[in-house]
Parts: structure tokens; sequence; C-alpha cells
């Protein structure tokens, strides 16, 4: 596996920890107490203070908010990631990745 390959699994594994909780949480609608009370523990716990600040009723989280820091930085993480992308695709086999007439050339040794 290439050097690329490999920091770009890192990124996605690394993304999808900080991101499983909270989007699997959220479904359109306001969250339970219980569900706000687990991801301010969750925050607490993977020390996620830098990424996420909570609104509070009665010293109860209400709201999470995404940082405004953290969202002044994602253009530069996606463009990271979209350059990695690209220096991957860029090692694969010439026989992946050859274009010809819109169609993907695949090996096609026995069959």
């Amino acid at each position: 596996m290439s050097g690329s390959a490999r920091w770009m699994r890192h990124q996605t594994q690394h993304l999808d920890r900080r991101c499983r909780a909270p989007l699997s949480m959220y479904g359109g609608f306001e969250w339970s107490l219980e569900q706000r009370a687990r991801f301010a523990r969750q925050i607490e716990a993977r020390h996620w203070e830098h990424f996420f600040s909570a609104a509070t009723t009665d010293e109860e989280p209400w709201i999470f908010y995404v940082r405004k820091e953290v969202i002044a930085e994602m253009p530069s993480r996606i463009e990271a990631i979209l350059d990695s992308w690209g220096a991957f695709v860029k090692g694969l086999p010439f026989e992946l990745v050859a274009i010809n007439d819109y169609h993907i050339q695949l090996p096609l040794k026995g069959l």
C-alpha cells in the first residue's frame, strides 16, 4: 500500500471516529436529554472540546455547535484529502485508470 493510500485510510478512520457519534444521533430532530448528556460525556472523554461547544439550559447541554475555528479549517482539510486522493489515483497502475472512448478499461486477464 502506498504512503498516500495509508494516509488516506488513516484520515478516513480518524474522521469516522470523530463523526460517528454525532452523526448517528442526529436525525433532523432535537436530541433527547439522554442523547445530549451522552454526547457531552463523549466530548469530554474523547477530548473533543476544541471541536464542539455547547449552549446549556439549567447547566445541562441544550445544543452543540461546531466551533468557528473548526469550520474555518474545513476547506484546507478537504483540500488535503483531495490532494491525497489525487496522489493515490496517480499511483495506480495505468491499466486501472486508462480511459478509452469514455469507458474505463479494467484488467480482463483470466476472463
